[in-house]
């Protein structure tokens, strides 16, 4: 079957099949981003509410940082226990990097 019986047998009717598909093209792209947009905006509302300004996460804060500042001094005090990749940075780039 040729290009032509497939879209249209004129070339007007060539051009109103393409035009209408790229119509469509649009009209679903739009669909899609908005899909996904009112899904980001779920998640956003989500996080603030049940993370950033949730009390019991907050108090979390404190604990977080001290954890970090815990691994930190660890690895410092003992590079070798680190992933080789981990050490052989240390090694170039010096131990606080």
């Amino acid at each position: 079957m040729s290009t032509k019986r497939k879209i249209g047998k004129k070339q007007n009717e060539n051009v109103f099949t393409l035009f209408l598909t790229n119509i469509l093209l649009v009209i679903i792209s739009i669909i899609a981003f908005l899909h996904c947009y009112t899904g980001f905006l779920d998640l956003h509302d989500f996080m603030f509410t049940a993370v950033y300004t949730n009390p019991v996460c907050k108090g979390e804060e404190t604990k977080a940082v001290d954890m970090l500042y815990k691994i930190y001094n660890h690895y410092i005090k003992h590079i070798e226990e680190m992933p080789l990749n981990f050490v052989e940075i240390a090694n170039t780039d010096g131990e606080e990097r």
